[in-house]
């Protein structure tokens, strides 16, 4: 990875460029599903999505970034697993959202923020990371499996419209 490149928490002042990272993100799956994901005129994240309320949810957004301008980011939140008995009780890191940009892909820069997630997640207690990937995203899947990722389940759909 490019050494200019530096892994950080997202400040306050990144927001309006993780916004446009998010739409970016936001075209590929718009393409692909256009039953489920729709164009929009707002910003594409509420700032709480970036920066959840420390009462809410034990979350942080990472970027990567190079002279002021952001490469690429990474969302995350613990969950517990649910209460019911069958579940043996778990925290769980929560991957949300995971992109770089186009020009900025090939150097690494996933993995570094990959990375911070895994350390991230071990000094808060998780006992694992779950993730979903949507089926027409082969790459980000192999990404994953690469990363020692595996399948877990598989979400279906039967579309009634």
């Amino acid at each position: 990875m490019d050494p200019q490149v530096v892994i950080r928490k997202a400040l306050d002042g990144d927001y309006d460029q993780l916004c446009a990272l998010c739409a970016e993100l936001d075209e590929l799956h718009i393409d692909e599903l256009p039953d489920i994901f729709q164009t929009y005129t707002s910003k594409s994240r509420e700032r709480s999505f970036f920066f959840p309320p420390p009462t809410e949810t034990q979350g942080v957004t990472y970027v990567a970034s190079r002279d002021s301008v952001l490469l690429g980011f990474i969302t995350l939140a613990t969950k517990l697993s649910s209460p019911i008995p069958l579940l043996v009780p778990r925290k769980i890191m929560v991957v949300d959202s995971l992109y770089v940009t186009t020009t900025a892909r090939r150097q690494g820069i996933a993995i570094a923020l990959m990375d911070k997630v895994i350390e991230w997640s071990k000094n808060t207690n998780c006992d694992a990371i779950e993730l979903t990937v949507y089926e027409f995203n082969w790459s980000a899947h192999q990404f994953y499996q690469d990363e020692g990722f595996e399948d877990l389940s598989q979400k279906m759909i039967l579309r009634l419209k």
